[in-house]
């Protein structure tokens, strides 16, 4: 094998151009398809980064009509302690903190965790330890656990986590106990956690409606996950016994879903449809490959055949034929790894919405295994296809056939060609399905008007800005002395900006004991509505009368209009925020209710691809410290302005140290970003099946052109009798055409049948 492995890479060296042509053709296959498993090995294929973390389960209720992955408390407790088949169960908040001292403070990631959240887990901190029990209680010591990244940022190389050292955060010291391990991800935070703080889940109250408790919990050493679940539901009808206040009728109750699944979603689906495209352009790059070697093979009948003659048995010049095409492939598969590594860094550079485990995304041994065993099987399907003639055709006839090429050879090459179309066909036509949603979203009305329309956000919340009173000071402050700047427009502040979700804020109708349901809240200054472009439908907008004292006034949009008034005006009625049945959620909030003075125009305000929420607007001078402290955030503010976003960020950089020196610099960008990347998936996807399909294209263009220079070169002495004998030179032309293009039109047919069936796959993943 060592022999002829040599004397094939010696036939390879003599024709050099066919080597670089067919090992770049299938490098390029080998290293698109490998970049994209690096993203489906990280994301999708392995993506709870726990030790044994296919036994790690999500818990969500279930309403019927949506689930949600955040529980109450006495939801949390009740299957805590009754649940035999989940053996450890665990809950977090994540936060965002200050760190340092004023004037020097910086912003952490951070989490707060229940008891056995590093049990569910199956980690513990690397040096150091883990909490103690007494230190999960309310008002226990303060201790912390940071990354190793947070301790090389603040406190250089040298451990020391005996808790001599501390940090300070929130104006509070907390020493450091424990690091955790290098590679520690927690799936539900965007950013990587920096520091990990105890917490408990407090004492269960029946009346308590706040879903602030996500859970997870491990498996026990003998449960299933169909275990699990059977014992989940036989417990949901005694949780409505127990807290008929929590479990209505009609809800389904508790139901457990995989943590893998949940984490990935819909990531998971349009990976896959990604994988699957590249995997056509790869073989579609064997096909061309498989081609050429063919043709290559048809070239040499005559010197196989001599071998055959001098003794060399089928498999023996079979054997010949592999050799050639291992060497090429192993070639690619080198150049294909190079190509990967890239296209991989380029992939996660580029996607639009952060890819869960973005960091874990690397060409690594699976992935590297992965090349291999594609560049192997690349090469046996190019080495059978060029051993085709010889096995087929009869290595003795050969000596006379010259190149003259036979109906199963001219057969082999006509399916090649009509594969290579059928796939390409698939590939484009789902690359229009794509363009065509994606199209669709970018006609949909977001309700405001993007264009001139500029955010900005502070990173953190200083001390000092505890209370909504002087949230507010510190928004109209900055308000007052950015419209004095010149070439600025409008500019307005508000809790949240479009896109970005509110405050899930349950709500109820004053004079009507049932309970509202849950709407949007969201906060605003006066000339929000006229900065973003968003018509007043009915009723008049905030004014400078809306001021704490005054009469309570709201603002909603026409759904949460429609929803609760369908046969009447909204102008005049009175909502109850936080009140569920006759108990408000929040005392200070109790009152005469507050009053609905407008009703302005839906707003797309989370996504294009959900339905409108209720949404219910409040002016930013009247709300209580319960909004200051549910969202610890400063407010943000949007600007209509012409002016390029360095003067804005000048601007408003200036005004906010005007207003408090010590606060940090503004994040400035244009709101129309915002808008657009909420399309990135479907622009991101279509892009890269586009792309593909493009691809697949050009080479099936090249695969026919190969087909019919060989058929041509073939039936020269046809084609030379046929014109001797009175065919025009456009006879001859139209016979070739059409004899090219049959296997086309064979291909196109295959492959919109393909797409055909494929459809309704991309139609589930893009309207996800």
């Amino acid at each position: 094998m060592l022999d002829d492995f040599r004397y094939s890479v010696r036939a390879l060296r003599r024709t050099p151009g066919f080597t670089v042509v067919a090992a770049l053709v299938l490098a390029l296959g080998i290293g698109a398809t490998s970049a994209i498993f690096s993203v489906l090995s990280a994301v999708v294929l392995r993506p709870v980064p726990f030790p044994d973390g296919q036994r790690v389960v999500n818990l969500a209720w279930n309403y019927g009509a949506y689930a949600s992955p955040y529980l109450t408390a006495a939801r949390f407790s009740y299957w805590q302690e009754r649940t035999r088949s989940l053996g450890t169960f665990a809950s977090w908040r994540p936060f965002f903190g200050r760190v340092g001292e004023v004037g020097e403070i910086t912003g952490a990631q951070g989490l707060r965790v229940t008891a056995g959240f590093f049990g569910v887990l199956g980690m513990s901190p690397t040096v150091g330890r883990a909490f103690a029990e007494d230190e999960y209680r309310p008002g226990g010591p303060r201790v912390a656990v940071v990354s190793p990244g947070f301790w090389r940022e603040h406190f250089g190389e040298q451990v020391d986590v005996s808790g001599r050292v501390s940090i300070r955060l929130e104006e509070e010291a907390y020493p450091i106990i424990g690091l955790l391990p290098e590679d520690f991800a927690f799936p539900y935070v965007p950013e990587p956690v920096e520091i990990i703080l105890p917490t408990e889940v407090p004492p269960v109250d029946p009346d308590d409606h706040g879903e602030n408790w996500p859970a997870i919990a491990r498996l026990g050493e003998d449960y299933t996950m169909s275990d699990a679940r059977t014992e989940v539901a036989s417990l949901n009808a005694g949780f409505g016994v127990t807290y008929p206040q929590q479990a209505a009728e009609a809800e389904p109750g508790m139901m457990l879903e995989s943590f893998a699944e949940l984490y990935v979603g819909q990531t998971a689906s349009a990976i896959w449809i990604l994988m699957g495209a590249v995997m056509a352009v790869l073989l579609i790059t064997c096909a061309n490959v498989g081609n050429l070697f063919l043709v290559r093979a048809l070239r040499r009948r005559g010197e196989m055949a001599l071998c055959a003659a001098l003794g060399a048995t089928k498999s023996r010049i079979v054997r010949l034929g592999m050799a050639e095409a291992v060497a090429v492939a192993s070639a690619a598969g080198v150049v294909g790894i190079a190509l990967a590594v890239w296209g991989a860094n380029v992939l996660v550079a580029l996607a639009p919405v952060r890819l869960p485990l973005a960091g874990a995304i690397t060409v690594d041994w699976r992935v590297a295994a992965f090349t291999i065993a594609i560049s192997l099987t690349a090469a046996v399907v190019v080495s059978l296809v060029a051993a085709w003639p010889g096995v087929r055709g009869g290595l003795w006839r050969a000596l006379g056939q010259g190149f003259r090429t036979t109906s199963g050879q001219r057969r082999l090459q006509e399916a090649l060609v009509s594969g290579q179309t059928a796939l390409s066909t698939i590939l484009l036509v789902a690359a229009g399905l794509l363009f065509t949603t994606w199209s669709n979203l970018r006609q949909v009305d977001p309700g405001f008007d993007p264009e001139a329309l500029v955010a900005v956000k502070l990173p953190i919340r200083p001390p000092n800005y505890d209370t909504s009173e002087q949230l507010d000071e510190f928004a109209q402050g900055v308000i007052e002395r950015v419209r004095a700047s010149e070439g600025i427009n409008l500019v307005a502040g508000a809790s949240s900006l479009p896109f970005e979700r509110g405050l899930n804020f349950p709500v109820s109708i004053a004079g009507r004991d049932e309970f509202g349901g849950s709407v949007e809240l969201r906060t605003v200054t006066r000339g929000y509505f006229r900065t973003l472009g968003v018509p007043l439908v009915r009723g008049r907008s905030f004014t400078p009368a809306d001021v704490r004292g005054a009469v309570p006034v709201a603002i909603v949009n026409e759904t949460f209009a429609r929803s609760y008034f369908p046969d009447g005006d909204a102008i005049g009625q009175r909502i109850d925020p936080g009140r569920i049945g006759n108990e408000y959620r929040f005392p200070s909030l109790e009152g005469p209710g507050v009053l609905i003075v407008g009703v302005a125009s839906d707003v797309q305000d989370v996504s294009f691809r959900t339905e409108v929420r209720r949404t219910m607007y409040l002016p930013h001078a009247q709300v209580g410290d319960y909004i200051a402290n549910i969202r610890p955030t400063m407010p943000v503010f949007v600007v209509r302005s012409t002016l390029p976003v360095d003067r804005l960020e000048r601007a408003f950089g200036q005004a906010t140290r005007i207003v408090d020196p010590a606060l940090p610099g503004p994040d400035v960008f244009p709101l129309s970003e915002t808008v657009a990347e909420t399309m990135a998936r479907e622009r991101f996807g279509t892009l890269l099946v586009a792309l593909f399909g493009a691809l697949s294209l050009i080479l099936t263009a090249v695969g026919v052109y190969a087909v019919l220079a060989q058929t041509v070169r073939s039936r020269r002495r046809e084609i030379g009798i046929r014109m001797a004998v009175g065919a025009s030179a456009d006879q001859v032309l139209r016979l070739s055409v059409v004899r090219g293009l049959l296997p086309v039109a064979v291909g196109v047919g295959i492959g919109l049948a393909g797409a055909m069936a494929l459809s309704g796959l991309l139609e589930a993943s893009s309207g996800a």
